[in-house]
């Protein structure tokens, strides 16, 4: 299964926000967790601050896309999930912005078909299996998605401590 985890690009110009040594660190301890746990999955990352937005969207094509954005990124963020759900792929958002508002994300853009809210190593990881294996996306922590229309929420929500997480490996 391919995997694809996007940073997304800044909005317009702001150049004077324009930090390339920024690293996504979350992003790298989702791929590194969901790697140590399943060496079958083909994992690629998609920082924005290194891609343009027409950069990324030349590249993708996953079985799942998950996107982490900011408030500064939003259009990057809607360009990046429509382009995904154009070849049929399963679109994850999360991070801060996107843990503050799943309810609102689902609503408002159909192209997002779940959302993760705080911590997503362990929720991601068990997406991933139930997509590969077409199960039922129901019962996953800090998974909110979308199901006949409506939003179904997470049964549990987890706080995993960074120890417990294997040292980043990309």
């Amino acid at each position: 299964m391919k995997v694809q985890l996007v940073q997304a690009s800044l909005d317009g110009d702001l150049h004077w926000l324009d930090q390339r040594w920024f690293l996504p660190l979350g992003l790298l301890s989702v791929a590194t967790y969901a790697r140590s746990h399943n060496e079958s999955l083909d994992i690629e990352i998609l920082d924005g601050m290194h891609f343009s937005t027409d950069e990324i969207l030349a590249r993708l094509g996953a079985d799942i896309v998950g996107v982490n954005y900011t408030i500064l990124s939003t259009d990057s963020l809607d360009r990046v999930v429509q382009r995904a759900k154009s070849f049929g792929a399963v679109t994850v958002v999360g991070g801060q912005a996107a843990s503050k508002v799943p309810n609102a994300i689902l609503t408002r853009n159909p192209n997002i078909d779940a959302v993760v809210v705080g911590d997503c190593e362990k929720p991601f990881l068990e997406l991933t299996d139930r997509v590969s294996n077409n199960k039922p996306w129901d019962g996953i922590p800090n998974l909110y998605f979308r199901e006949n229309g409506s939003v179904v929420p997470p049964p549990i929500f987890l706080r995993e401590q960074l120890s417990e997480f294997p040292p980043l490996s990309f």
